[in-house]
């Protein structure tokens, strides 16, 4: 994933909707309403998170809505993105290390400034071996997860 599919996610476009009696109806819809889940891993210290963005509309603002994954699968809701910062409720600013790494991305992105040094970013895969979510970097990589690994290492 680099930064112009990023940059991608961000845009948006006003989807025509179904023609509803006779009269076209346009709809402020967002064209691509598929929940975005990807890794970060920084290259400098190794450090991952797992992100899941989504996208809303509310009175005719777009805001994007980030959760970091606290377990497997498991996702806790830091806030939305504007003016470069994650966002909580009634104004106060998402300061964790994680709001943070993703805040630097999304902010570096809508620049369109190379971040591929810095970080690599992989999209979630799915073990060749049971068809289980990867969410990890390294399993991402080897295509099996960590359960499936080891079993394939003890039989050998």
């Amino acid at each position: 994933m680099n930064n112009i599919v990023l940059y991608k996610y961000f845009k948006k476009k006003i989807k025509k909707s179904r023609v509803l009696r006779h009269k076209k109806v346009y709809t402020n819809k967002i064209e691509d309403d598929i929940i975005r889940k990807f890794t970060i891993k920084s290259k400098e210290t190794d450090c991952e998170y797992t992100y899941k963005l989504r996208k809303t509309r509310y009175q005719g603002h777009t805001y994007t809505h980030i959760y970091v994954e606290y377990n497997y699968l498991k996702w806790y809701y830091l806030g939305y993105y504007e003016k470069g910062r994650i966002k909580r409720k009634k104004g106060k600013f998402s300061e964790t290390k994680s709001a943070n790494a993703i805040a630097w991305v999304l902010r570096n992105t809508e620049k369109l400034i190379d971040i591929s040094e810095k970080v690599e970013i992989y999209g979630l895969g799915l073990c060749s071996n049971c068809g289980h979510v990867l969410t990890d970097s390294n399993s991402i990589k080897l295509g099996i997860g960590p359960i499936c690994k080891e079993h394939i290492i003890t039989y050998d």
